[in-house]
């Protein structure tokens, strides 16, 4: 699979690859470069990025509960890895960032409110078809407010389009596209 490699973007790719490194302490995830040689579909995925990450209702620690039980759920390990690494940046307690990367939803370490939001995204990963107005009122029996529901629900949906494009080009590991990596067509079999 052809990627733009952070040495070689420019213009609007080069621009995005600027914003994501302010993002991401200076470097460029992998899973942004699989659509780097669309710069629309690229500009995109960082607009998504943002809707789900940056601001809004929900506490980042939540949204990335989410988007570490959708990983876990739909066996992405680069996405797991990943989501895991910044649960545990924000300074989550370790028994409760564990409890999640194991997907055990009923450790007492897991806030009651937040398991309920990573249940709920267990379910859209699993069956979204299924949901129903009742598990979008068990979402506000715990508290959470009609924009915060909406808020998780765009997370594990987009994450869930996130986790599929990282498996379906074969990403697995953290830096796997650097550019001094040492296999830099380790995804031309795929794509």
């Amino acid at each position: 699979m052809e990627i733009v490699r952070e040495a070689d973007a420019s213009g609007e790719v080069a621009e995005l690859y600027g914003e994501l490194r302010d993002l991401f302490a200076g470097f460029v995830p992998d899973v942004f470069k699989l659509v780097s040689t669309r710069p629309d579909m690229l500009g995109a995925f960082v607009a998504g990025y943002r809707s789900m990450f940056g601001g809004g209702h929900l506490p980042r620690e939540a949204k990335e509960v989410i988007a570490l039980t959708v990983a876990r759920v739909a066996s992405c390990q680069y996405c797991t890895t990943a989501h895991d690494s910044l649960l545990r940046l924000l300074g989550t307690d370790s028994t409760y960032a564990d409890a999640v990367l194991n997907g055990a939803l009923d450790d007492p370490a897991i806030p009651t409110e937040v398991r309920a939001l990573a249940e709920l995204a267990t379910t859209i990963t699993q069956h979204a078809y299924r949901i129903t107005d009742d598990d979008l009122d068990r979402m506000r029996s715990h508290g959470w407010t009609g924009p915060q529901v909406l808020e998780a629900v765009w997370v594990a949906c987009l994450f869930n389009a996130i986790v599929r494009l990282a498996d379906t080009f074969g990403l697995r590991d953290l830096g796997q596209l650097a550019d001094d990596a040492d296999d830099r067509d380790s995804l031309s079999t795929r794509g």
